[in-house]
Order: C-alpha cells, then sequence, then structure tokens
C-alpha cells in the first residue's frame, strides 16, 4: 500500500512505475490525477469539518455557561 504523502510528493514517479506494470502512459496519468484531486478534496472537507466543530464546541461551551448563570 502507498502512503498518500508520497503520492503528493511522487506523482511522476507513481505514473512511472504504473507505466512499468504495463498501464498507458495516459491511464496511469490520469490515475494519479484523480487520487491527488480525490486527497485534496478530503482534506478540504476535514477542513470544513473541523471548522464546523469548533462552532459547535464554542456553542456547546455558550450554552453550559448561560445554563450555570
Amino acid at each position: 500500500m502507498l502512503d498518500i504523502k508520497w503520492i503528493r510528493d511522487n506523482p511522476k514517479a507513481l505514473a512511472e512505475a504504473l507505466v512499468k506494470r504495463s498501464w498507458s502512459a495516459g491511464e496511469a496519468q490520469s490515475t494519479v490525477d484523480g487520487l491527488i484531486a480525490k486527497d485534496e478534496a478530503r482534506r478540504e472537507h476535514l477542513t470544513e469539518l473541523q471548522v464546523k466543530q469548533e462552532r459547535r464546541n464554542a456553542a456547546s461551551k455558550e450554552i453550559g455557561n448561560a445554563t450555570r448563570s
């Protein structure tokens, strides 16, 4: 199994390795590009999730403070 960080850092090497395994050059490059695009989308979603969790935690803390008052 390949590490996604390695794939991001070495997309050309991965495409070349796929060509050595009988993939066409175009197919290998489009697969690598697709993997990188999906990883970028995943990272963006994680960032959005963290922002939403921070807002939720802040709201929960506010509610807790308001009920104690």
